[in-house]
Formats: structure tokens, C-alpha cells, sequence
């Protein structure tokens, strides 16, 4: 008796199938982590930079700075109240913590009258900190600024920080009480303990302040050299610098070494800290790079050529990067931030919403909310395209198995026939 011979388990047709049918499910996957991003309002407002939006806490209502400024209901699609300053365009804002109050800014020095209940004018300064109610936009309080540009209200609500050209002031929120004043000194921001701000010095140096006024600062990485920019981790622990010889350098609060140094194009660059403060994203010349606080370390997404803004989730997972390619040509890509791997094309860049669903962005005197395109639920994977393209390769799959295991059976038929004949 002859030998069967060997008969293939599945055909050339099947295979083919498998393999799109495995790409296919592949993409429902990262479909499904990443979401789809739609349009989903447009606002009409002169604002200038996505920096002048600001979400609420719940992510459900956006403020935009500007004259006047407006909140909007991201749900409804409607305008709850506009915050119209008597002395100019309002140039920074943002929510409490609790969303219960709005801080905003106006850098103008003039002065205006405002009409008071019982007759008469009222003169408003012009450069003051106005506090409004954030659910009906009625103004609470009026505090005493200096040109004043910027608003940063600590992350436990506890605390404003109101940051000009010339001067920091820090008041409590509850009695609005002024608790500090500091002369000379550049916008700063707070870090995640809420006790200490951040504020720089031009050519001078960045310091780490606390409540009670005491600073410590750090210096330019090499004496004689005036900073450009400077850049501190969320937790204070890391100081990056960048001065006017395009030197870059990393250097440690505690201990106050420098870590690393590196030699920069005459481009000062921006700076994108991760919520673990043990990494950030650098984007400098049209280049994205990653950089390892603790080792220095710095590696480079050669592939990207046209980046001039990065974003990051509130999840720390996913980065929004966004720029120019010349001609007027816009591009905008979500990558993976620990791998840098590319995710999706995105049809605009801008903030993230806390929850990280929303995001919005600023362009020609318009405001874009953007959202994702399905529910969180179970049933939304039915609006996905990849769902449904995934569905009828499984069944074309299962239709080729079918076939081939029939054609199979009656090859080993037809053989074993053949045999017995032999």
C-alpha cells in the first residue's frame, strides 16, 4: 500500500483571510482604546490660543477667555453666561477645583466707571483679579493686581496666584486675603502639593517659593549665562533650564547638580512634564524628544520634522502632537506616550478635557469641541466601522474553514478510494 499523501489543512484563500482578518481586529482594539474624534460644537469667540480655554473640573463646561468671555454648556451646546470685564479683553481664567468660582485676568492699567444700585459711577481698575460665580456668572470679588496676565489657582483651590511682568501676588480663597507679594519676578505656576509656586527671574534664575515667602533658587548652569526659559517638574524636584547660548540642562532641586547638559538650535524650547514628574516631552525646531529626568537621558522621534506643540492626556498615556509642514499644509497626530509609537491622525490639536474625553481647540476666531465619536458602553463599538469590517472577515473566515474542511474530507475520500483500488 502506497502512502497517503500530505493534503494541505487550509487553502492559500483561507490564510489570506486570517491574516486581514487579524489586522482588522487590530484596529477595532486600538480603536476602542484610543477612540474615534469628532466635532461636536463651534463656537463663535475671538480668542487667540488654545492656552485661553479652560475646562471644568467635570469636564462639562469650557471657559474662553477673551471680550467678553464666555462659558459654555458642552452638553447643550448653549451659552450659560458671558463675563464681560468694564476695562478690556479678559487674557486668563480658569475653574476652581470645586467648579463653584471662575478667576480671571484683565492686563490693562486704565481705569472705568461702572453704575452702582443706588446711583452713581464706581471706578473699576483696570488691571484687577475678578472672581465670578462659575454656575451664574455673577461677579463676587475684586482683588488689586499690577498688569496683571496671568491666573493659576492651586490644585487644592486653597490659593490664587496672579503672576504679572513685574510682580507675584498670592491670596487665600476664602478670606481673599493677600498672603504674598514678590517684586520682579515672571509668571509662575504651582506645583502638585499646592504649598509651593514656581516664578523665574529673567537672566537671573528660577525659585521655588512656599506660602511663607522663603525661596530657593537655582542659577544659570553656567555662570555669566542669562536664562531664556526655565521649566519646573510638577513635584519640584527638577529644574530645566535653557540659556542664551542654547545650552538645555537638567539640574536637581535637592541636591542641586546638574544632571546633564545638551546643546540646543537657537530655539528655545517647550516643555511638556508627565504626571509622574519622571519624564517630559521636548519639542524644539520642529523635533519631539523624550527626556529622562533622572538619568538625562534623551531620545529622539526622528520621524517628526514639523512638531511645534505637544499635549498631554490627564492619563499621562497618550500625547497630542501638532504643527506645520509648510504651505499651510496642518498636521496634528495622537501618539502612545511610553512607546512614541503613532496612534491616530487627529483633526486638531488643543487641551484635554480632566476626564480626557473632550478636547478643544481655538482657530480663527472659533472655538472646536471635539469628542469621542462612540459611548463609553458596551453598545458603542456598533458605531465603529472596524467593529462591523471585523464582523464579516469572521464570517468570511468561517465560510472559507468551512470549505476547506469539505474539500478535505472528500480529497481523503478520493484517495482512500484510490488506495483501496491500487
Amino acid at each position: 500500500m502506497r502512502p497517503c499523501r500530505m493534503i494541505p489543512r487550509f487553502s492559500l484563500r483561507t490564510l489570506v483571510v486570517f491574516l486581514l482578518l487579524v489586522t482588522s481586529a487590530m484596529g477595532l482594539g486600538r480603536e476602542l482604546h484610543l477612540g474615534e474624534w469628532r466635532e461636536e460644537h463651534i463656537f463663535d469667540q475671538p480668542t487667540a490660543s488654545p492656552g485661553l480655554l479652560s475646562f471644568s473640573p467635570d469636564g462639562r463646561r469650557l471657559l474662553a477667555a477673551g471680550y467678553p468671555a464666555r462659558v459654555w454648556d458642552l452638553e447643550s451646546g448653549k451659552t450659560l453666561f458671558e463675563l464681560k470685564d468694564p476695562c478690556g479683553t479678559i487674557t486668563s481664567g480658569g475653574f476652581s477645583p470645586d467648579g463653584d468660582w471662575i478667576a480671571t485676568a484683565v492686563c490693562q492699567s486704565s481705569t472705568a466707571t461702572r453704575p452702582m444700585e443706588g446711583g452713581g459711577d464706581m471706578v473699576v481698575e483696570g488691571d484687577a483679579v475678578r472672581i465670578w460665580d462659575g454656575h451664574t456668572g455673577r461677579l463676587l470679588e475684586e482683588l488689586s493686581g499690577d498688569n496683571t496676565t496671568f491666573v493659576s489657582i492651586s490644585p487644592d483651590g486653597k490659593s490664587l496666584l496672579a503672576s504679572s511682568e513685574f510682580s507675584v501676588k498670592v491670596w487665600r480663597t476664602d478670606t481673599w486675603e493677600l498672603l504674598l507679594q514678590k517684586e520682579g519676578l515672571n509668571p509662575g505656576l504651582w506645583l502638585a502639593d499646592s504649598e509651593h509656586f514656581s516664578a523665574s527671574k529673567r537672566g537671573i534664575g528660577t525659585y521655588l517659593i512656599d506660602l511663607q515667602g522663603s525661596a530657593k533658587g537655582t542659577c544659570p548652569f553656567r555662570y555669566g549665562e542669562q536664562l531664556r526659559a526655565s521649566f519646573v517638574s510638577p513635584d519640584g524636584r527638577y529644574v530645566v533650564s535653557y540659556t542664551e547660548n542654547d545650552v538645555l540642562g537638567i539640574r536637581d532641586v535637592r541636591s542641586q547638580e546638574i544632571i546633564t547638559e545638551f546643546r540646543g538650535k537657537r530655539e528655545a524650547p517647550r516643555l511638556v512634564f508627565a504626571p509622574d514628574g519622571k519624564h517630559a516631552f521636548v519639542v524644539c525646531n520642529g523635533n519631539l524628544s523624550r527626556l529622562e529626568l533622572e538619568t538625562g537621558r534623551a531620545e529622539r522621534v526622528r520621524s517628526f520634522t514639523w512638531v511645534r506643540r505637544a499635549c498631554l492626556s490627564p492619563d499621562g498615556r497618550r500625547l497630542l502632537i501638532s504643527g506645520s509642514e509648510g504651505r499651510g499644509k496642518y498636521r496634528s497626530e495622537m501618539l502612545d506616550a511610553g512607546s512614541l509609537r503613532r496612534i491616530a491622525a487627529m483633526p486638531s490639536s488643543g487641551i484635554f478635557s480632566p476626564d480626557g474625553t473632550r478636547l478643544a481647540n481655538s482657530w480663527l476666531y472659533s472655538v472646536s469641541v471635539f469628542r469621542r465619536a462612540y459611548p463609553e458602553w458596551w453598545w458603542g463599538v456598533f458605531y465603529l466601522w472596524e467593529f462591523w469590517l471585523t464582523v464579516a472577515l469572521a464570517g468570511v473566515f468561517a465560510w472559507s474553514v468551512w470549505r476547506d474542511r469539505k474539500f478535505l474530507r472528500r480529497s481523503a475520500a478520493a484517495i482512500i478510494a484510490g488506495e483501496a483500488q491500487a
